[in-house]
């Protein structure tokens, strides 16, 4: 019996081998046809590729597994069905929800997690200014405050929060300054940390040691966490150049550990997670929905959620709302008959909704429609053609990836295929042991595999590092439940001695830094001047072009940085302040008619920052059309350190 079932998992692994092996030998082979009807010009376009390849080699290199799997199961030999071990309930967790989600442990580790999180760099808002990247908020932001409506009159990739609004929201508290979107953004990165360390501290809420050890896991794999709490403090000379000269010799070592980046645009998909623990601690008490009001409210946020995530950051909120959906018909499928629970969920999914929908269109200045237009319709024709790179299918990093992915689907898959076709359970019974077992897993597998949808676009070190944090929780949470039940009380005492004395010296660490460099004014820089953050470059330019611009005369940026436009405190004369929005042919058009119009005088046509050509592509390239109008209606008229300006004709 013993051997059949090692030969069991034996063959499974097998399996698993054979189809990963297949979909990687087969990566390069599947390939779409290319078509470019809007006349984009991107990577893909170049090359003449389907930028949906890697989509579809992906679903592949996981379902081939699975796929493999359930035929074995379907066509199942007899040697083959003595092997299958039976099924024996397991934990999903030490006991979730066992003390209050505000008990003190819980605050040590929310406290905790505040100091590592102001030592970590806020991603995008850290060191030098960043123009492009925070130019898509700070930019975009002087076009809200123009009362200009989003998704009608101005377009931007992420989200109204994410762009304009956060920007907005932090001029309005602490004025106009690039330090004031620093703070928001430092802001939601500290409240996500804490937020994960309450979810950390609930789901082991009788284990404490397997809450303080995860922390800990996120936090050392965090970018660049060790480097910057274990040597950059000790550096002498502890200038820029020194720093950077160090990291460099030290940078193979520490790059192994750099897996993971936590920024504010998760924070609503950690309050997910966190409600969801508590209706899945909801259906195991022995009468699920008799509290009806505690039930509803943790639907309620559970609902809610994905609406606000749409507001703040449209990829986390579409994956949300599919995880949310999932999530909601295995919930009332599996607990139909708990006529209390199902009263419960409906009435907390629909105050849910109902809010998230208000909230949304509050957000959107109530442009419902325009912002279904340009997300659901408009953005997905021509996105990944402007922005999609190849996926590095032999680097190892990136493959490994893709096998942590696939095993977990594999293996979620071979739960249910064992429960169904190899015990006769049915469908109903094993969909609700899963949940119950595994339901948080399923969750994190169902945010990784959605969140992947952006490495997959943009498959570079720090993309994979901002979407991979669901992976990384998949993966501890396994590895602690593999330990759970052989790790007896003295180890599991000597583990949290060993994890206090880590957390010891991490605080000490911290604080020190904290101290000795000002990490709390790097984090939240509101008395630092805008001349501080950007290049003696740039300042230049400022100060030229505001002497030659009248009060309220638009200027026009040939840019994907849409920094200038805060910069010089007047709106884009376009619809598209970060001009890589409007790459189709048919909104160059647009921008064109725009600067017709408004007859636009002066433009800055051309500099040295990277943002003027991305993916090596100039500006002049991936923009033909507004390049062709600007060379038959501008001359030049002044060059100001690199970037040229241009002068009207007439």
């Amino acid at each position: 019996m013993k051997n059949q079932k090692q030969l069991y998992w034996v063959l499974l692994s097998l399996v698993f081998l054979a189809g990963t092996g297949l979909g990687y030998a087969a990566w390069n082979h599947i390939v779409l046809p290319f078509s470019n009807p809007l006349e984009v010009v991107g990577p893909p376009t170049l090359l003449g590729l389907n930028p949906y390849n890697d989509i579809v080699r992906f679903v592949v290199f996981i379902l081939l597994p699975v796929l493999f799997l359930s035929v074995l199961y379907f066509f199942m030999p007899r040697k083959f069905q003595k092997m299958i071990p039976a099924w024996l309930p397991q934990k999903s967790a030490p006991e979730m929800g066992k003390t209050s989600l505000f008990s003190g442990f819980n605050l040590f580790l929310a406290g905790f997690a505040f100091l590592l999180a102001l030592n970590i760099p806020t991603y995008h808002a850290f060191g030098r200014f960043d123009q492009f990247h925070e130019g898509e908020s700070l930019g975009t932001a002087i076009s809200f405050m123009d009362n200009q409506v989003p998704y009608r009159d101005f377009f931007f990739f992420h989200g109204v929060i994410q762009d304009p609004e956060r920007s907005a929201l932090s001029f309005s508290w602490f004025g106009q300054s690039i330090g004031a979107q620093r703070t928001i953004e430092s802001a939601l990165k500290v409240m996500t940390w804490m937020l994960l360390a309450f979810f950390l501290g609930r789901y082991y809420s009788t284990k404490h040691v397997f809450a303080l050890v995860a922390l800990l896991a996120v936090a050392i794999f965090s970018v660049p966490f060790l480097y910057d709490t274990l040597i950059e403090p000790f550096i002498i000379p502890h200038d820029p150049q020194n720093i950077v000269n160090v990291f460099m010799k030290w940078e193979l070592w520490f790059s192994l550990f750099d897996w993971i980046i936590i920024s504010g645009r998760d924070l609503l998909s950690v309050v997910f997670l966190l409600a969801l623990l508590f209706v899945l601690e909801d259906i195991k008490s022995h009468e699920p929905g008799k509290d009806k009001l505690k039930s509803a409210f943790a639907v309620f946020c559970l609902t809610l959620a994905p609406w606000l995530a749409l507001a703040h950051s449209v990829d986390r909120g579409l994956y949300l709302m599919a995880a949310g959906i999932i999530l909601s018909v295995w919930f009332l499928l599996s607990f139909r008959k708990k006529r209390d629970f199902i009263k419960s969920y409906a009435a907390g999914s629909l105050v849910g909704c109902v809010t998230g929908l208000i909230g949304l269109g509050y957000f959107l200045k109530w442009n419902y429609s325009g912002f279904a237009q340009f997300v659901l319709v408009d953005l997905p024709r021509y996105k990944l053609l402007t922005d999609e790179l190849s996926y590095p299918i032999h680097d190892v990093r990136f493959v490994f990836v893709l096998l942590i992915l696939a095993f977990y689907l594999y293996r979620f898959s071979e739960k249910i295929l064992r429960m169904t076709l190899g015990m006769k359970l049915s469908l109903g019974n094993t969909l609700t042991t899963v949940l119950l077992e595994d339901g948080v897993q399923a969750a994190l597998l169902m945010l990784s595999l959605f969140c992947f949808r952006n490495v997959l676009e943009r498959p570079v070190l720090d993309h994979l590092a901002y979407n991979f944090l669901w992976v990384f929780l998949l993966v501890v949470i396994d590895v602690l439940k593999f330990f759970d039940p052989v790790v007896k009380e003295e180890l599991l005492s000597k583990w949290m001695m060993v994890a206090r004395i880590l957390a010891f010296v991490l605080v000490t660490l911290t604080f020190y830094r904290l101290a000795k460099y000002d990490q709390w004014e790097r984090n939240f820089p509101l008395k630092t001047s805008d001349e501080s953050f950007i290049s003696e470059n740039q300042n230049e330019v400022v100060s030229f072009l505001k002497k030659e611009l009248k009060a309220g005369e638009p200027f026009f940026a040939f840019s994907n940085d849409a920094s200038w436009y805060y910069l010089l405190n007047r709106p884009c004369p376009t619809a598209y302040p970060s001009l890589w929005v409007a790459s189709p042919k048919v909104l160059q058009l647009q921008v064109v008619d725009s600067l017709e119009q408004k007859k636009v005088r002066l433009v800055l046509y051309k500099n040295s920052h990277w943002s003027s050509s991305i993916d090596d592509i100039p500006d002049a390239q991936r923009f033909p059309v507004v390049n062709q109008y600007l060379k038959e209606h501008y001359q030049p008229h002044k060059k100001v350190a690199d970037q040229e300006i241009w002068i009207r004709k007439n």
